[in-house]
């Protein structure tokens, strides 16, 4: 019985044009995650202060979908109850809060800054291409 080499080169090649297809789509997230989000949307000039205002301004933004994500999550009471912690000021009953809801509080601020980040560079390459 003979093997038949020519489909396992066949296979061989298939794999690495689907690999050559997705590499770039992999280097441009990697690119996306590793460069600050300033410098991404065109604020390589700014200064400090600007960089500063612009941060806590996104900041703000982020803090705002995680507080949206966790009132979907959560029954009306509860809600209210961790309005009023957060009001307070007190960081370990809040932590307490998140971990007896089983709510992984650091992991949805990751997702949401990374979805903003995504957002933030889709419009401002949508705005230079128009403009």
């Amino acid at each position: 019985m003979e093997l038949d080499t020519n489909s396992t080169q066949s296979t061989k090649d298939d794999d690495k044009a689907q690999s050559s297809k997705i590499n770039p789509i992999v280097e441009a997230y990697e690119e996306l995650l590793k460069t600050d989000i300033i410098d991404l949307i065109g604020g390589k000039n700014f200064t400090e202060e600007q960089r500063e205002e612009l941060y806590k301004k996104m900041l703000d933004t982020i803090m705002n979908r995680v507080i949206v994500k966790v009132s979907e999550k959560l029954p009306d009471d509860d809600f209210a109850e961790l309005e009023k912690m957060l009001e307070e000021g007190d960081k370990d009953k809040i932590n307490k809060f998140f971990e007896d809801k089983n709510i992984d509080i650091k992991q949805m601020f990751v997702e949401e800054a990374l979805v903003y980040k995504v957002e933030m560079v889709t419009l401002t390459s949508q705005g230079g291409n128009n403009g």
